[in-house]
């Protein structure tokens, strides 16, 4: 099953290298495509957020990800970037695979969230808030994807492509919540045309 796939993938006991990792292959070959093949359905799309969204999202906070890794830890940071990368690879499948009027009806409220259409507000600037001031996964998701688009401690003594597979990743899981939740084309342009979501790219 994915959760079992999913909860090796987290098991750093099984770290055998740096690059072409086991737990990444994990993830990357076998859970990201039966997570794709479990979304196919809204029943399944439904299932796969309420099951593992809350913990895909705590994972994805640089807050959470880099708060063991020793700042003088090469190594320990290149691993934590490329299992951030997977982390998004799969939150972009949600967002992709999950029908719009399916997020907004099914999923969001038993999140606990609010309405969706203003989570992009924090992409162009605003204050975050959704209309109806409660909290919903594209925000959340846009929130937390802008602090992980930041260069993390350490960064400059690891290998500059883990870095940017990384902030790629997030880019295109950040992508995908705001064409998943918006349909007006100047919140778009706002967000596409910004350039400091470029910099690191």
């Amino acid at each position: 099953s994915f959760e079992n796939l999913f909860q090796i993938f987290l098991d750093e006991s099984c770290d055998d290298r740096v690059e072409e990792n086991v737990r990444f292959a994990i993830m990357e070959k076998l859970a990201l495509p039966l997570l794709w093949e479990l979304t196919a359905t809204a029943d399944g799309c439904t299932e796969a957020w309420l099951s593992h969204w809350p913990r895909l999202l705590e994972l994805a906070d640089p807050k959470t990800a880099f708060r063991s890794v020793p700042l003088d830890d090469a190594g320990a940071l290149a691993l934590k970037l490329q299992e951030m990368a997977c982390i998004y690879g799969a939150i972009e499948i949600l967002f992709v695979r999950t029908p719009p009027d399916v997020l907004r009806e099914r999923v969001v409220p038993k999140l606990g969230g609010g309405t969706v259409s203003a989570s992009a507000a924090s992409c162009a600037g605003g204050t975050g808030q959704s209309v109806s001031g409660s909290s919903s996964p594209s925000r959340d998701l846009i929130l937390t994807a802008k602090r992980a688009l930041e260069r993390p401690p350490g960064w400059e003594r690891i290998d500059v492509r883990m870095l940017r597979r990384c902030h790629l990743r997030i880019y295109a899981a950040f992508s995908a919540a705001v064409c998943a939740t918006q349909a007006k084309q100047d919140l778009y342009a706002a967000f596409l045309f910004k350039e400091e979501l470029w910099d690191e790219l």
